[in-house]
């Protein structure tokens, strides 16, 4: 099966995970459910359909585990331009199901709206079902704040996060709803690096799985940055992985350091663990990803020739927001504009054009993650303006 990553140095980088991987996958899946006591919970999915394939895969796994499959919550709306993606997912399913397996049919959320979600953890709690939810860090917590806002009950509730980095701010949020979050670290063109155990109850920190890689850092400068930190460098080891790769670096950082518990990874012989898990060269809010040249090139190009001004007049701003991950297009007051709407429409139409940018683009629109601001660009404590200010980084700008 084929996948494309978002296309952190590239246009996207095709990758193809066959039976054997799958299988591989599927068998650490396992471990993870032996780990959380989990067999008996319903499974919900709160991911997007095609072109995204996890949502869709994560299903069939639960469903080959045997496992209680409920809903599937699409966080990409039911949008005419998505129309042809919901077509080729729901086929998908019917195929899946003449098979045998027990899947769903995606259910599409309204825009910016996740109380659906939480309503039915409330509803099936009432019911006496606890729910273990798969989805990306920020829509997790954005189910957490719709539980908050309109009582439903969602306590105790489990949370598989990964796809995006689950900072303090997303992991109180989650928690203040009394569930309870654990994150896991997938690369597209690596697979799965490492996951959290039941001890890890704090910060951003899985087991590294030292079956299928080594993983080693070096402190390095970040390059969209003012600051060091410690770069990952990954190695493959299984036989059958999508690539053969050796220290190959992925714009990501964390701590190294032995894992001490006697949890299933520890006795699996998966005795390390990193910590502190960011990215530092690549936008990954909503669990999407979107990174470097063309980014830029809208930034420094398509913006500046449409509405006017120079290469350091606009910039994209990420951040922990309360609730979930926010990016803020930060348009220089030296600019005048008509309208803020229109130049977050021209934004988004533009990203469209680039490998992973039509599916990055729908779900900020449709999680309202992205705002366009008439303010001046951050700079950096070296006076610089860079197109890209990743504050989840360590990065403290000034204006």
């Amino acid at each position: 099966m084929e996948s494309t990553s978002g296309g952190s140095r590239s246009a996207g980088t095709k990758t193809f995970r066959g039976v054997p991987t799958r299988l591989y996958g599927e068998a650490r899946r396992w471990l993870r459910v032996r780990e959380f006591g989990v067999q008996d919970r319903e499974h919900v999915t709160v991911k997007p359909v095609l072109p995204a394939a996890d949502g869709l895969m994560g299903c069939v796994i639960q469903s080959r585990l045997g496992l209680r499959v409920g809903p599937w919550f699409s966080t990409m709306t039911a949008s005419l331009d998505a129309a042809h993606y919901r077509f080729a997912t729901n086929c998908l399913v019917t195929l899946a199901r003449l098979y045998g397996e027990h899947i769903p049919y995606p259910v599409s959320l309204p825009a910016d709206d996740y109380s659906p979600v939480s309503a039915w953890i409330g509803r099936r709690r009432r019911e006496g079902v606890l729910s273990l939810v798969a989805t990306h860090p920020s829509p997790g917590a954005r189910v957490a704040a719709a539980a908050l806002e309109k009582g439903h009950d969602i306590r105790d509730t489990i949370f598989f996060v990964g796809g995006e980095a689950l900072t303090a701010a997303r992991r109180r949020a989650i928690e203040s709803a009394g569930a309870l979050v654990y994150p896991s670290y997938p690369i597209s063109e690596i697979g799965g690096v490492g996951w959290a155990c039941r001890q890890m109850t704090s910060g951003n920190s899985v087991h590294i799985a030292e079956d299928s890689m080594g993983v080693i850092s070096y402190r390095r400068r970040a390059p969209l940055t003012d600051v060091e930190v410690d770069s990952l460098l990954f190695t493959t080891l299984l036989e059958h992985g999508a690539y053969v790769v050796i220290n190959v670096e992925m714009d990501d950082c964390g701590v190294i350091e032995a894992a001490n518990c006697d949890c299933t990874y520890s006795k699996m012989g998966f005795r390390r663990r990193i910590r502190d898990i960011a990215s530092f060269g690549k936008l990954t809010g909503i669990g999407v990803t979107l990174v470097g040249t063309d980014v830029v090139r809208v930034l420094e190009e398509a913006l500046p020739a449409r509405f006017g001004g120079g290469v350091t007049d606009y910039q994209l701003v990420e951040q922990d927001g309360a609730v979930q991950a926010k990016l803020e297009l930060r348009v220089s007051r030296r600019v005048k504009l008509d309208s803020l709407d229109e130049v977050r429409a021209f934004f988004l139409r533009e990203l469209r054009q680039f490998e992973g940018g039509a599916g990055a683009s729908r779900i900020w629109r449709d999680t309202a993650a992205l705002q366009v601001v008439h303010e001046d660009p951050l700079v950096t404590s070296r006076g610089k303006v860079l197109p890209l200010h990743l504050m989840g980084s360590g990065i403290v700008g000034r204006t």
